[in-house]
């Protein structure tokens, strides 16, 4: 891969009466950015508890989904902007640094194994009767990674798979 081309202002010469024209000082004063990023400070720091429940993943497809764990904490701490959890530590986004009220209510909140597995949704163990139910939980973007897979085998079982080129069910 060759090196970047760093222009120089020889090379810009020849645009000069482009840009220098009326019109386009016009065109160039009215460019409005694609994005501006008005990136207020935030707050992350650790949270002293060790969650005691297994957050939902690949891993682990019948744990608590975080996102549930993040509604749970910001109603009682509304500054709370997110949640991240590595190796069962959680780090937490706050808008401004939260007072030592809001890290206890938090600890709290967090520590609570009972709490938490309140959290986790019900799982489906019944497979949607026909076709077009299993196609609706399968266009559904609410159904848990889990579920969608248990469908989706279904499905294949069901339309896909067993069936030789050419032939139609």
């Amino acid at each position: 891969m060759s090196g970047r081309y760093i222009f120089t202002k020889k090379d810009l010469e020849p645009l000069r009466p482009f840009i220098e024209h009326p019109i386009s000082r016009q065109l160039l004063e009215g460019v409005v950015p694609i994005k501006k990023v008005n990136a207020r400070p935030i707050h992350v720091e650790r949270a002293e508890v060790e969650l005691p429940i297994e957050v939902q993943s690949r891993e682990a497809p019948d744990g608590v989904p975080l996102s549930e764990v993040l509604k749970a904490v910001q109603e009682k701490v509304p500054g709370v902007k997110g949640l991240a959890v590595r190796q069962g530590q959680v780090s937490i986004t706050f808008e401004e640094e939260p007072s030592r009220a809001d890290r206890t209510k938090i600890e709290r909140l967090l520590s609570n194994r009972k709490g938490l597995e309140e959290l986790k949704r019900p799982p489906q163990t019944l497979m949607p009767e026909g076709p077009a139910a299993l196609e609706r939980l399968l266009k559904n973007s609410d159904t848990p990674d889990a579920e969608w897979l248990r469908a989706f085998r279904a499905y294949a079982v069901q339309n896909l798979i067993g069936t030789k080129r050419g032939e139609k069910k």
